[in-house]
């Protein structure tokens, strides 16, 4: 109970919020300039640290618009990044959190590794 309590202590911050989108963006243009860099067209969609990294020509609105996510190129993408210490949820249409854990160089080795999956993914 005491955990919970100082949890939720913690969370009563606005600094924590403030924190977790200052990286989130940082992540994201990280990420959307390594796919410009390698050619790789993607889909970075986001809600606060609730992300998405999708493989696709335009936005993903609705079904339709999912049915033309490249589920392989993410297969790709995901295998490296699982190979090299990135977790994320193992489907092209999962979403993914960052936590208040992450820490500026987390997400710029992250944005690295995720760079260089690009250009394996390119390739």
């Amino acid at each position: 109970m005491a955990a919970a309590v100082e949890t939720l202590r913690l969370l009563d911050s606005p600094s924590i919020y403030e924190t977790l989108e200052s990286r989130s963006a940082q992540l994201f243009y990280g990420i959307g300039a390594a796919a410009k860099k390698h050619g790789v067209e993607l889909q970075l969609q986001r809600v606060g640290s609730m992300f998405g990294i999708l493989f696709a020509p335009e936005p993903v609105r609705d079904f339709k618009s999912s049915q033309k996510i490249d589920a392989r190129k993410f297969a790709r993408f995901f295998h490296f990044l699982l190979d090299n210490g990135i977790y994320l949820p193992p489907s092209a249409v999962d979403a993914a959190c960052l936590s208040a854990s992450h820490s500026e160089e987390d997400i710029e080795e992250t944005i690295s590794i995720c760079s260089q999956a690009l250009a394996y993914v390119a390739s």
